[in-house]
């Protein structure tokens, strides 16, 4: 039930907020500082939010490294129940991270590293909501995400950006994925079955602009723009014995 995956799937799920109290918990650590809070905002909504932010740029200054790293990241997860049939979860992830180069270091090896190592800039989240109706026995759900990630990379020739002439590097590339799943599962005593459809649509473009030092200068301009557009159909049975030692599965997908 999981497609595009080439050898294993990470199935990570966040904890529902708490329905009898709200809380709020800061944490300040060597490195960041973040802020949570957990509750609920009505008898039959929960919410869990949580705001991070690093300052290991000043950490990595202190230490003598080439780059400055930071970051800043986001998530919540707001469910509602609105009956004992119907439910509906709305989840969001986010992060910003900045990367800058310490100039005030020295040493061959630094230099070297100072040489070839760009400046990074990365926004990237995924926003998604998950209806479920429970029947029973049988349980339905439809699941719609979308996801994006902005990458840029910039160097200039001896770090100098006073001129556009040492621009040595300029890549910049976007990815998005918009996903929607259909499912069912259905369970009978030692029985669970599984059948479900996705659409999933992706847009990436990519433009680059690279200067590169051989025997002579070479310029490359690279321009690419993809759309991809999948579906998917799947069905499984899972069967598991009275005394759990014996497991067995059986699916299918196209």
């Amino acid at each position: 039930n999981r497609g595009n995956a080439l050898s294993s799937v990470l199935d990570f799920s966040l904890r529902d907020g708490s329905m009898d109290k709200n809380s709020v918990k800061a944490t300040l650590g060597a490195s960041e500082v973040s802020l949570t809070s957990n509750g609920h905002l009505s008898d039959r909504t929960s919410y869990v939010v949580s705001v991070r932010q690093s300052y290991l740029q000043m950490l990595f200054k202190v230490l003598g490294l080439p780059f400055l790293p930071a970051y800043t990241d986001a998530s919540f997860k707001i469910k509602t129940r609105f009956n004992d049939s119907h439910e509906l979860t709305v989840l969001g992830l986010g992060g910003i991270d900045r990367m800058k180069l310490n100039k005030d270091i020295t040493g061959e090896s630094a230099e070297y590293l100072l040489s070839y190592l760009p400046v990074i800039e990365q926004e990237t989240f995924t926003l998604g909501a998950v209806y479920k109706h429970y029947a029973g026995p049988h349980v339905q759900s439809v699941t719609l995400s979308h996801s994006y990630l902005n990458n840029r990379n910039t160097k200039y020739q001896d770090n100098d950006e006073s001129s556009m002439d040492n621009l040595i590097l300029n890549l910049g590339s976007v990815e998005q994925e918009t996903k929607m799943r259909a499912e069912n599962t259905s369970s009978w005593n030692n029985w669970k079955v599984n059948a479900g459809i996705e659409l999933n649509y992706t847009h990436y473009t990519n433009n680059t602009f690279q200067k590169i030092y051989t025997d002579a200068l070479y310029e490359y301009n690279y321009n690419t723009k993809l759309d991809m557009l999948r579906w998917g159909l799947y069905a499984s049975a899972d069967y598991t014995s009275l005394d759990d030692r014996f497991t067995a599965s059986l699916g299918v997908r196209t």
